[in-house]
């Protein structure tokens, strides 16, 4: 009986022992692959134009899935913009697309042969960042196109009809200026892929198969941060803001409010920094990302530098899967990109943004270096952003020579 109890012992540690090293190998394998993230550096002081021909030179390396990738740690801690480029992973650590997302969502810029079709079932998807510009370049969607039949605006709304050619009741549309905040107010990725198609589907009656053209716009971190800290300062709020994720909203303990008042009006710079659950930092991060895979808001469910980490490398990817991103420090940039991908064009130019608030707002040392370590998800992310925007931008440009050289002279 002693005997056998021993023997019986032995074979349980055995098997534990077996079922470690399984999680162990599995870890390494996959779930630490999809932690980490690729970092490109950049020469700031190389003026747009100029760009096209420097980055034409540069390795094809951000077209293929998280080729480039560093540790978590490289990334976070500081030492990923020192990095040059880094050999990839073996293709069985790839990390392969995230199965949760519908095959109805199109990757990446359209190719020539398969554009975008008005008249057929595509739609549109403007994911509205605040702080970004969004709101003029929404504005631009619905009032300055060149179409078959123009986007209907009535006097003293804010929502416009942007039916299709050939028909009156089935939109191409989805934004804020055309079917309004129908996920959410200022809803990211998360909401979106979750909500779209099930309200598109109740606003013409109908289910179809219909293919989705996600469409975003950026900002340089630390301007925006402050730009949303200005707008906060004067009154604003986006209380309204849902935030939904696997199906519900975070609870207070999940995202405890920063004030107890009706809105923050007047708050200091420092004020603002302090808030842990303040929604402005690394918020372009954020909602790019797919939450669903840190567990939306409860930042108890993993170890921080582990959930940021996961959180930076799926707002990349889906960024990366993006049919168009415009950045608002190259805004006629942006509309020449947009231009050609949708071949679709604007009667009124772009302009350039206007950051004087945001760059003439007078910050300490301490407040300049507080500000980038709130946003240290963003400024990584905006960083791969500009390397992805001038890589698309020199494809199209190699494409479309001549129409390039007519835009640059306009």
């Amino acid at each position: 009986m002693i005997v056998r109890r021993i023997m019986y012992k032995v074979k349980l540690c055995l098997v534990l022992l077996c079922v470690t090293l399984t999680t162990v190998m599995i870890y390494v394998g996959f779930v630490l692959p999809s932690s980490l993230g690729g970092v490109l550096t950049m020469n700031k002081s190389v003026k747009p134009l100029r760009r096209l021909v420097s980055f034409a030179a540069m390795p094809s390396a951000l077209t293929e899935y998280d080729h480039q990738q560093l540790h978590a740690s490289a990334l976070l801690n500081g030492i990923g913009p020192k990095l040059k480029f880094l050999p990839r992973y073996r293709p069985s650590m790839q990390l392969k697309p995230p199965t949760t997302l519908s095959n109805r969502i199109h990757i990446g810029p359209p190719p020539n042969d398969f554009k975008f079709a008005m008249n057929s079932t595509d739609v549109l998807v403007f994911l509205h960042i605040q702080k970004t510009g969004g709101t003029e370049f929404g504005k631009h969607l619905v009032k300055d196109l060149v179409l078959e039949r123009p986007c209907f605006c009535p006097k003293g709304q804010k929502v416009c009809d942007c039916f299709r050619p050939n028909s009156d009741d089935k939109s191409w549309l989805f934004s804020r200026f055309s079917t309004g905040w129908r996920c959410g107010l200022h809803a990211g990725w998360t909401e979106l892929t979750s909500c779209v198609d099930d309200v598109m589907n109740k606003l013409e009656h109908s289910s179809e198969h219909r293919r989705y053209f996600y469409v975003t716009m950026l900002r340089e971190p630390v301007l925006r941060y402050i730009s949303e800290f200005r707008h906060v300062q004067r009154g604003a709020t986006w209380a309204g803001a849902t935030l939904r994720c696997n199906g519900h909203s975070p609870t207070a303990e999940e995202l405890p409010p920063c004030y107890a008042t009706d809105t923050w009006q007047n708050v200091t710079l420092d004020a603002f920094l302090a808030c842990e659950s303040n929604l402005a930092a690394n918020r372009q991060t954020r909602m790019l990302a797919d939450l669903r895979r840190v567990d939306c808001y409860d930042a108890s469910s993993m170890p921080a530098e582990r959930r940021d980490a996961e959180m930076l490398a799926s707002a990349r990817r889906n960024l990366r899967d993006l049919a168009f991103f415009a950045l608002v420090e190259h805004q006629e940039l942006s509309q020449f990109l947009f231009e050609q991908t949708f071949a679709l064009r604007f009667r009124q130019s772009f302009q350039p943004a206007d950051s004087s608030r945001s760059s003439n707002t007078q910050l300490t040392e301490e407040q300049r270096h507080l500000v980038g370590e709130r946003n240290r998800l963003d400024v990584q992310l905006y960083r791969y952003a500009e390397e992805l925007f001038f890589e698309r931008l020199n494809r199209t440009v190699e494409q479309y020579p001549e129409k390039f050289a007519a835009f640059i002279k306009t």
